[in-house]
């Protein structure tokens, strides 16, 4: 006759850490709460960047200050809308809906992020900076490519749906 054994300890402890890595993953309202507050920080910093690259002693050359305030500002306008949509997506009931609004918000956010370095990189040739410049080339194209990784998984839900989660982030959830 066989007789049957109590689990281990450590079998106990890798159950229980698989089940709260389970229940973490499908819980994202800390995560959109985390992802809203971020947002709405970069969203005022890059309006700190904004005020200082007004300064006409950062920028010299009208056109180069134009484009890179434009940059800034729409980068600033996406960091704030993502936040809005991150914290709306907490209010939806159902957890297939939250989830879509939420990666909704991540494509905002990440093209948030590459708008940004690029108006940055536009304000490191208003210097001799060899390196920094290096640094920004490194860092715009890192989220450029991030960006499309996801305009790529949002785009495989073809643009019917597109739309669907678009009007579902502005709405009150449900």
């Amino acid at each position: 006759m066989e007789q049957e054994t109590s689990p281990t300890r450590e079998e106990i402890l890798t159950q229980v850490l698989a089940q709260e890595l389970l229940n973490r993953e499908q819980d994202q309202s800390k995560s959109a709460s985390a992802f809203s507050s971020a947002s709405g920080v970069l969203g005022g910093f890059s309006i700190t960047i904004l005020v200082l690259c007004l300064n006409p002693q950062i920028i010299i050359i009208n056109s180069n200050k134009d484009w890179i305030a434009s940059l800034i500002l729409i980068s600033a306008t996406f960091y704030i809308y993502s936040s809005g949509i991150f914290a709306n997506s907490t209010s939806f009931k159902e957890k297939e809906a939250k989830r879509k609004v939420f990666n909704f918000g991540l494509l905002i956010f990440h093209s948030s992020n590459y708008i940004l370095s690029s108006g940055i990189l536009l304000l490191t040739f208003q210097f001799e900076l060899f390196i920094l410049r290096i640094v920004a080339i490194f860092i715009t194209i890192s989220s450029f490519l991030v960006m499309i990784i996801n305009i790529g998984a949002v785009s495989k839900r073809g643009l019917r749906e597109v739309i669907k989660i678009l009007l579902m982030s502005v709405s009150s959830g449900g």
